[in-house]
């Protein structure tokens, strides 16, 4: 049995709220400090065709997620690729 629709969208607006509310504290918190951030991709396995990544910047010192991104990918071949938005 599937989850009803109306309870699906009420769920993903909840995670959004709750992400949000997270990240301003998360920033507020990091506010004046001095940052050593560390960045990370992630895309499709070898081989696939992502056609979008995420992209995500953690503070080391502190371990909190600073910001993460979902990006659009263009592939111009199987070894190259162009981030067209961040």
């Amino acid at each position: 049995m599937q989850p009803k629709l109306s309870t699906v969208k009420n769920v993903l607006q909840i995670i959004r709220e709750v992400y949000s509310r997270k990240m301003i504290e998360a920033q507020q918190f990091l506010t004046g400090y001095s940052l050593n951030l560390h960045g990370d991709g992630r895309f499709d396995s070898p081989g696939h065709t992502a056609l979008h990544g995420c992209y995500t910047l953690m503070d080391a010192e502190t371990s909190l997620i600073v910001a993460c991104q979902v990006m659009k990918v263009k592939f111009y071949n199987t070894h190259w690729f162009v981030i067209l938005g961040f």
